[in-house]
């Protein structure tokens, strides 16, 4: 009887054993999920700065190459230097990339689900997923322009007529006011290249449209971050 029962004993102190280990395990995945929460709070608001920035480049990017479009006009409201200047800016490109540490090693350790429940582990993993770089992909107008304007005057607007910004990734922010040593002259026959080129007109509209469509999703993906970090902070609010 008496081993009977240490029997027993030994079965229910193995399973409680095995139920607080279980436990103890799930308290601390919670944990670690908690404070992964935090820096994936961080880092949300890190890349809406980012985001922004990247939205006022593309405004940048967009207002050059309307600028330069003027010079097939016969009426000129800027300078022949102005309009090179504007001809190179309007050829940036940036790459996107997501402030994304803290959610890669939710992901990785299997916690995302633990921050708010799948639903909302869904959504961040949905908004993580899309990848912005095909709008600095293939852009013929880039190529063809920077074919064409002298190696001296493309370092001359780089070194002068642009910096580079940023909290968590890097933007490089274009100068609406600068000059660059050139001659009106040789201004003038740099300009006399670029119009004559062929079908750069045609390749400049088309980057300027993909700098629109790009402006209009980064305002989208905007949007849906504000919310995501609203709706994660609502969570982190509750758990305090």
């Amino acid at each position: 009887m008496s081993s009977t029962i240490e029997f027993i004993l030994l079965v229910v102190g193995i399973f409680l054993g095995f139920q607080f280990d279980r436990w103890n395990e799930g308290r601390l995945q919670q944990q670690e999920a908690n404070e992964y929460s935090i820096q994936l709070l961080d880092d949300m608001s890190i890349e809406l700065q980012d985001i922004e920035m990247q939205m006022n480049y593309h405004e940048q990017v967009l207002a050059f190459g309307m600028t330069a479009l003027t010079a097939w006009q016969e009426a000129q409201d800027v300078s022949a230097e102005e309009l090179v200047i504007a001809f190179y800016q309007a050829s940036n490109v940036t790459p996107r990339a997501s402030v994304r540490g803290s959610y890669d090693a939710l992901s990785s350790k299997g916690l995302m689900g633990l921050v708010g429940g799948p639903e909302f582990g869904s959504k961040v993993s949905a908004y993580y997923s899309q990848d912005l770089n095909s709008l600095v992909a293939d852009v013929p107008y880039r190529m063809e322009v920077r074919g064409v304007l002298p190696n001296s005057v493309q370092q001359a607007v780089r070194a002068n007529c642009s910096r580079l910004v940023g909290s968590g990734l890097l933007v490089e922010e274009l100068s609406d006011d600068c000059t660059i040593d050139i001659s009106a002259e040789e201004a003038e026959k740099v300009l006399s290249e670029l119009r004559t080129h062929p079908r750069l007109q045609f390749y400049l509209r088309q980057s300027i449209s993909k700098d629109s469509v790009g402006r209009y999703v980064l305002e989208s993906k905007r949007e849906s971050l504000e919310l995501l970090r609203a709706e994660l902070q609502t969570i982190h609010d509750a758990r305090r």
